[in-house]
């Protein structure tokens, strides 16, 4: 787990805390386990979770990666098949799209398409989006322009040569 400090599962009442998160940052640790209590109670990040959270004085999000933490790649483009709109992904998941819907008030499922050379900084992406693109006769141009507006990498990995 290096995306987050922590995560809660409240139905089978478990916590998990990131290893890798608490080496960096070992003063976290408390913080992080309220919050991740918190969730025990208030699943949602909610009015009444944020309450709670600064009432006990714990962390509402973990740190943001350092300047030598590299972001880990993007691997996957999630596609919605109606209007044609495009996020990349780091993790396969099933979602639906957030912008369309049909007449029943229903939302298509994305569909997701792995991303060659597993791009982490901007430029990377939009090469691999518009690789993506010529491979499957999509129209690349309009999709990149869509995308690169959403993804921001961090900012070490857009200062690396």
């Amino acid at each position: 787990m290096r995306r987050s400090a922590g995560l809660c599962y409240p139905r089978r009442r478990l916590i998990r805390l990131s290893t890798h998160y608490l080496r960096r940052h070992p003063s976290d640790l408390v913080p992080v386990l309220l919050h991740e209590m918190i969730h025990l109670v208030h699943p949602r990040h909610d009015r009444p979770f944020k309450t709670e959270a600064h009432r006990v004085g714990a962390l509402l999000h973990a740190r943001a990666p350092e300047g030598d933490e590299p972001s880990p790649p993007w691997r996957w483009l999630a596609l919605c098949p109606r209007c044609g709109s495009g996020s990349p992904y780091r993790l396969r998941a099933r979602l639906v799209c957030g912008r369309c819907r049909d007449v029943l008030g229903r939302r298509p499922r994305l569909e997701f398409h792995p991303l060659p050379g597993a791009p982490s900084t901007a430029d990377q992406l939009e090469q691999a989006i518009a690789a993506l693109g010529d491979r499957r006769g999509r129209r690349a141009e309009r999709l990149r322009r869509r995308i690169s507006r959403r993804a921001r990498p961090s900012r070490a990995l857009d200062a690396a040569p």
